[in-house]
């Protein structure tokens, strides 16, 4: 059984036996929140990295020097990361979507899959909720923040199934998936982001709809980095998920609790 422990963001570490892994390890920007720290991953035997974007790729050097781990990415991503991250070449594993690799104990096999898409409407709600101290810490904080994200690779990402044998975990960093990818259907758990569109209870169904998990394990949902993030409710979606798929269960982590399902 694979034991999972969210820490904000989309940073998900899935340990299994003597075998952990972590998904995007980011240092929370919201002071309110815990911040990750390199204790907390001492144990993982890799970094994997969904995509670009610096709430979930910004830190990653970091956490890779520190704690001496590799990081494993898909193409685009893996060559970023050592061209513009300042990760050296042996730091970095090259992975390919749809050929699984082993970590231990874990199988993983990387998919292609897509960036949820940032609407109009979110970002006109986004602007409208701001206040002005908000408003002027988020002119303060801009320029850092479009720093970061041009460091980002195109908007490529990769979701990557997990297996320990006995349960499998399919994890998404952005909740998109492409069209043309044949996925893995009835993944024990779904670990569904809901972040980033202002219909995302809806967007959220149609990727179960495609997936049927037996349960949802949501995350990206917290303020991890105001003022342009915010808290998601998640009861709209879950009762989406109820009234078209009764039988699929849905779990809400708290911070930093370790949990099985």
């Amino acid at each position: 059984m694979l034991e999972l422990t969210w820490f904000g963001n989309a940073t998900l570490k899935a340990a299994t036996g003597t075998t952990s892994i972590v998904f995007d390890p980011f240092q929370t920007r919201n002071s309110s929140l815990p911040p990750l720290q390199e204790g907390d991953l001492e144990d993982v035997a890799g970094i994997l990295v969904t995509h670009g974007h610096f709430d979930h790729c910004a830190d990653v050097p970091r956490f890779a020097r520190a704690l001496g781990k590799r990081v494993f990415a898909t193409n685009v991503l893996a060559r970023e990361l050592v061209h513009r991250r300042d990760l050296g070449a042996t730091d970095v594993v090259e992975v390919a979507c749809e050929r699984p690799f082993r970590l231990g104990a874990l199988s993983i096999t990387p998919y292609r899959a897509t960036h949820v898409r940032l609407d109009a409407a979110l970002l006109a709600t986004t602007l409208l909720r701001l206040g002005l101290p908000s408003r002027r810490r988020l002119a303060r904080r801009l320029p850092a923040f479009l720093a970061e994200h041009l460091h980002a690779p195109e908007v490529s990402c990769t979701a990557f199934l997990v297996d320990d044998g006995a349960q499998s975990l399919f994890h998404l960093g952005s909740l998109g998936l492409d069209p043309g990818v044949a996925y893995p259907r009835g993944p024990d758990l779904l670990a569904l982001p809901l972040q980033g569109n202002s219909r995302i209870a809806w967007k959220g169904l149609e990727t179960v709809e495609r997936l049927r998990p037996k349960t949802v394990i949501l995350h990206h949902i917290d303020d991890a980095f105001p003022p342009l993030s915010r808290t998601i409710d998640p009861r709209p979606f879950m009762a989406l998920l109820h009234k078209r798929f009764p039988a699929i269960r849905v779990f809400v982590p708290w911070h930093r609790v370790p949990f099985v399902v």
